[in-house]
């Protein structure tokens, strides 16, 4: 955790929590990264105005190879400076007037034991839209039964996303365009990505924007085909990088979607930000909690199957030292 604070005794806090074989970053190496920086040349407020500028020039105080670092960094300045003006973090990189639309959240069924009937009781919780996770080693046969059987139980009016960690080939995605996706998130590895142009598969892209640059991520998503949607989570991207890749596919009309890395109750805190603030408003984000790794109750704004503005200044997220 990393807490900042200004000369007046206002506080912010972030979050390193990079993910242990999937994250690019490790915790020691980011670690190391923020102890040796220098906060003297930052800004104690900024206006609503100067937000997005002032998070990047802070980003580049952390080499691109930490973005968790980089995420803890400009989340903790975005919690003090949300704060000193006493609006809501999501309200200031926003620059909207209250009061702030919710957002709706998708079901994770990563279970495939357990998927239908998880499927199920997110449904009489009011969820919508369904994340299912394919891909595993010599499982693919089974999968496509339960997702099915998923299909089946999932109403007229739900959506149905999967996600395949670029785990398939072009056979197996072949067989996925009869179940009405609303997308197919990161089907293959993004040199094979253009050979998907004839089946008609909406796309979606997440891990496959790590470590690109803005303009090589647009050049990324020129060879997509059916591009639908990006998929952001601030702790493998940093948060500017999030808002500048979330106005560059607004650009392009492409759905802006927030999710996270099982992360803790800052770093949530965050992604709950970036959806209510720039996330795009007619889908559902990766936001269910399932899997989450913070104690007690959830921060601010999360409930089961929507997420909530707040009115509190800065983040979702107690103000307490960790």
């Amino acid at each position: 955790m990393l807490r900042v604070e200004d000369s007046n005794g206002s506080v912010g806090l972030g979050e390193c929590s990079p993910l242990p074989s999937f994250s690019p970053d490790t915790l020691s190496g980011c670690e190391a990264a923020l102890r040796e920086l220098d906060l003297g040349a930052l800004s104690e407020r900024v206006d609503v105005s100067e937000l997005h500028s002032e998070l990047a020039r802070a980003s580049e105080l952390i080499g691109q190879q930490f973005p968790a670092a980089r995420c803890a960094l400009e989340t903790a300045l975005l919690d003090l400076w949300s704060r000193a003006l006493g609006i809501p973090a999501w309200q200031a990189i926003a620059a909207l007037p209250k009061p702030g639309s919710p957002r709706s959240i998708a079901g994770l069924l990563a279970n495939l034991d357990t998927g239908v009937e998880d499927m199920r009781d997110a449904l009489e919780g009011g969820l919508r839209t369904f994340k299912f996770k394919i891909g595993r080693s010599g499982a693919f046969a089974r999968e496509l039964a339960i997702l099915r059987e998923l299909r089946a139980v999932c109403p007229a009016h739900g959506r149905l996303r999967i996600d395949a960690n670029r785990a398939l080939d072009r056979a197996a995605i072949a067989q996925l365009t009869s179940f009405e996706l609303e997308w197919l998130e990161e089907p293959c590895a993004p040199d094979a990505l253009p050979t998907l142009a004839d089946l008609a598969l909406p796309l979606a892209l997440d891990e496959s924007l790590c470590g690109l640059s803005p303009t090589q991520a647009e050049a990324l998503w020129d060879h997509t085909p059916n591009l639908r949607a990006i998929v952001l989570k601030p702790m493998l991207l940093g948060v500017s990088a999030c808002l500048e890749l979330a106005r560059r596919a607004k650009l392009r009309g492409l759905a802006v979607v927030l999710s996270h890395t099982f992360d803790d109750r800052v770093a949530l805190g965050v992604s709950a930000t970036l959806a209510l603030g720039v996330g795009s408003r007619d889908v559902a984000h990766g936001l269910d909690l399932a899997g989450a790794r913070f104690a007690g109750p959830p921060p601010l704004g999360f409930a089961r199957a929507t997420l909530e503005p707040w009115d509190q200044p800065g983040l979702a997220v107690s103000c307490e030292r960790p």
